[in-house]
């Protein structure tokens, strides 16, 4: 039972924890993105692995968002 067994208590509180953290994780990544999308003149593209170093990336990229 979850009230008697220390260690799955902590799986459980250790999988929520990791959950929150990705998803918390994704949505600021998605954010930094929309930020960049609004700011790009149209002829640039978005590499979602590559939020830091978004600008100048070229169409050939596999991950692109076109703008």
């Amino acid at each position: 039972s979850l009230l008697t067994d220390k260690k799955l208590r902590n799986r459980i509180s250790l999988n929520a924890r990791n959950t929150a953290i990705k998803r918390f994780s994704w949505n600021l990544i998605a954010s930094k993105i929309y930020d960049i999308y609004e700011k790009l003149p149209d002829n640039k593209a978005i590499c979602i692995h590559g939020v830091n170093t978004a600008y100048g990336l070229t169409r050939t990229c596999q991950h692109v968002i076109p703008l």
